[in-house]
């Protein structure tokens, strides 16, 4: 199957060459920019590039709050870090991903429970997902615990595969019932609506992606969503190594991450 499947795409662009997902493609101002970001010398750390980026995020997504990170597998650690997420607990997500996403479940210490996906989103299936907490879990003191490991169920994961979305709305209502923390992979859905909200929008928080391959792209880079204050200004710090603000004090509160979006790539 795999090999018809590779002959037809071969057959369509008439070539034996690799053929890529997808090529970034750069006809704007990126290179003007980059110059300016250069003349500044400030290309490592969060500047008015980064800032600018967040807030137009923002404006398109609808979300209130933005984070940029070095990449969406960063992203994904530390909201399911935020979300309470740790070696204590694990987090429903689907098996149809790509690796990233069970490999920031991983980085915060926790482990997956694969949930099957609806054949039409290629989403995580609100029917399946019911059906295994109603015949694999119990609610104990407001938390959802795996009938089989003891564990409690902190988390869950559904990602938006190849852009089209899930059923989101249902499994935020689920969730919500049995007490877990909806974090969305929205990683390659930038620019996809579902009932006229965007992606990443819908539960605590979700996360986008701009590697070489997405709709947009800044060579690497990713994105943290949520409409808390309190989550986005943690997430802030806990990406730019939770340094307190000082004008040349070095004190940090928290170990943390260097893993804000360098400005030359913003």
């Amino acid at each position: 199957m795999f090999e018809k499947i590779l002959n037809k795409i071969r057959q369509i662009y008439k070539t034996e060459e690799f053929i890529p997902l997808h090529a970034p493609v750069f006809f704007g101002n990126e290179k003007k920019y980059l110059n300016e970001c250069i003349y500044t010398t400030f290309v490592s750390y969060v500047g008015k590039f980064v800032e600018l980026f967040e807030k137009n995020i923002c404006d398109y997504t609808g979300a209130k709050y933005a984070v940029a990170t070095v990449n969406g597998t960063t992203a994904l650690q530390i909201a399911l870090q935020l979300a309470g997420v740790d070696a204590e607990n694990e987090v429903i997500t689907q098996p149809l991903t790509f690796v990233a996403t069970v490999n920031a479940i991983k980085h915060a210490n926790s482990n997956p429970i694969f949930i099957d996906v609806d054949i039409d989103t290629a989403g995580l299936s609100p029917e399946k997902l019911t059906a295994f907490l109603k015949n694999k879990t119990k609610q104990v003191d407001n938390k959802c615990i795996n009938i089989n490991t003891n564990k409690q169920i902190k988390a869950c994961v559904p990602v938006h595969t190849f852009g089209f979305p899930c059923r989101i709305d249902d499994i935020v209502e689920i969730c919500n019932k049995h007490n877990i923390i909806v974090i969305e992979d929205a990683a390659e859905s930038l620019g996809s609506f579902y009932k006229e909200k965007h992606t990443g929008t819908f539960g605590a928080a979700g996360i986008l992606s701009f590697n070489g391959n997405k709709t947009l792209t800044t060579g690497g880079g990713g994105m943290i969503l949520t409409d808390s204050e309190e989550f986005a200004k943690k997430a802030k710090h806990l990406t730019t190594t939770g340094k307190i603000p000082h004008k040349w004090e070095f004190n940090h509160d928290v170990v943390a991450y260097n893993g804000c979006l360098p400005e030359k790539t913003s």
